[in-house]
């Protein structure tokens, strides 16, 4: 009879290049990892630690693991063919639904590997339905120490909450028995089912994988996603890349990816999905890891996109540290512009327009006009769009004629400010269609002399190319990146 094998190695596991599983008999394990199992990996088992030889399409090398105490994480390392060494961990994959407790965390791991918690509040009953604050962690950070935090700063959200923490799938390198951290990864992701299996399974795709089981578990009546540094990046990302899982999203201290710019994305149906989730971005105008100009250009780029509810939430003095941030009046912002009931948006949209915030006022009427109301309601709504109208009549029929000359740019910082609050009014929609038109004539001009300015070396150059657009392309979505540049 074969010897009885390493139980403790044997299984499958989420590692730093994949889910992993390793089979075998005696002290010999044999598998495979990666999303498509397409790397091999052979080893033996002796004294807890596993020394291995792995292969894989793009070369091969050798390494060793060692096995933690609670026999559910191995840390390790490899050399590849080229004497190139890095860390090679993981934890244990190992399907767990987590039962929600009345105000207590409960620890959970999707089907698709991810680990998660979940608080619910102290007055929760099972089968009641509750909004959902998913929230995604910093880098090298634990998603389970935000959920407390959220609890001890923003008790209110804790009390009306479900919180689900999710930490990424990649062991961070740091991770120690008993304090273990975590990242995302996203930076090749281009959508679902682009690339190799890698690539679409990174984050993004594995959270949307957890929304998806968590939403048939639990009777979550919103999803409102956020996350912090890191994993501001990943909200985004989920916001761009899987708008049907998503209502609102707190994107925080971060900046866009590359493949999340609105305007790069050209299919109507799911740009129609995206412009539907509502956004609070949040800053600290101090902050020295992500400077607040991200801030500026997120909400920008969003504009441009289209999403309708937008609002940038900033602090004059806080930094990078979250629980500083002003993330109670986010949450809160979302969940009045998200409402269902009509009589709730309108006087959501009453308190928007006391605060000065026509562009949430104006998404939350347009949203209950979507939904019946009784005569009362609608009678409330009328008398809102005329504060509406009367507030941006003025300046719209100005911009419409200056937008329609075209003489220069002069108009052009004015149409910005006038469009972050009022886009979406009716008196807005002669200048808007004026302003789309010439839009579609600069853009591509725009582009072509951003990304030669981009590749160009010669700073003077540059400089002459990014001038150009601020000179002749004001229209474009090119225009504030170059005022930017050109400033810097």
């Amino acid at each position: 009879m074969p010897e009885a094998v390493e139980a403790s190695f044997a299984g499958t596991w989420m590692t730093t290049f994949g889910p992993m599983e390793l089979k075998g008999e005696s002290t010999r394990l044999r598998g495979s990892y990666g999303f498509d199992a397409g790397a091999k990996i052979d080893g033996r088992v002796e004294d807890g630690r596993l020394d291995f030889e792995w292969s894989s399409p793009w070369g091969n090398g050798e390494g060793s693991l060692e096995l933690w105490e609670d026999g559910d994480v191995f840390t390790g390392r490899y050399t590849g063919q080229g004497g190139q060494r890095g860390t090679w961990a993981g934890y244990r994959k190992r399907h767990v639904l987590a039962k929600p407790v009345p105000g207590q965390v409960v620890d959970g791991q999707g089907q698709c590997g991810l680990l998660y918690q979940v608080r619910v509040p102290e007055d929760w009953t099972p089968g009641t339905s509750a909004p959902a604050l998913v929230f995604f962690h910093g880098s090298n950070m634990s998603s389970g120490a935000y959920v407390d935090t959220i609890v001890a700063a923003f008790p209110a959200l804790a009390a009306d909450y479900m919180l689900i923490g999710v930490e990424g799938e990649k062991l961070a390198p740091g991770s120690k028995p008993g304090n273990r951290f975590y990242n995302y990864t996203y930076v090749n992701l281009s959508g679902h089912g682009v690339g190799e299996p890698g690539r679409y399974n990174q984050s993004p795709g594995l959270v949307a994988q957890l929304l998806r089981e968590l939403d048939e578990a639990y009777p979550v009546e919103r999803w409102f996603v956020g996350g912090h540094s890191q994993g501001g990046f990943l909200t985004y990302a989920m916001v761009m890349f899987y708008p049907d899982l998503v209502d609102g999203a707190v994107p925080m201290s971060c900046n866009l990816l590359v493949q999340c710019e609105p305007g790069d994305f050209d299919d109507e149906e799911h740009i129609a999905k995206q412009r539907r989730v509502a956004i609070a971005h949040v800053h600290g105008e101090n902050d020295p890891l992500v400077e607040y100009s991200a801030a500026e250009h997120c909400y920008e780029s969003m504009q441009d996109g289209g999403i309708e509810a937008l609002r940038l939430f900033s602090h004059p003095t806080a930094g990078h540290m979250f629980a500083l941030l002003p993330v109670e009046p986010a949450v809160r912002w979302l969940e009045g512009v998200t409402a269902s009931d009509p009589a709730e948006l309108a006087a959501f949209a009453e308190r928007c327009l006391d605060e000065g915030d026509a562009r949430g006022a104006i998404a939350a009427l347009r949203r209950a006009e979507a939904r019946d109301a009784d005569a009362a309601v609608a009678e409330s709504a009328a008398r809102l769009w005329e504060r509406v109208q009367a507030d941006g009549a003025d300046e719209a029929s100005r911009l419409a004629v200056a937008i329609g000359k075209n003489a220069d740019g002069a108009w052009v910082d004015d149409f910005w400010e006038f469009r972050r609050q009022y886009a979406y009014a009716p008196s807005a929609e002669e200048a808007m269609t004026l302003y789309a038109k010439l839009r579609e004539k600069h853009g591509k001009p725009a582009q072509d002399l951003f990304y030669e300015a981009r590749g160009e070396q010669d700073p003077e150059r540059r400089r002459e190319l990014l001038q150009r657009i601020l000179d002749d392309y004001y229209a474009s979505r090119w225009f504030r990146i170059a005022s930017r540049w050109v400033e810097e």
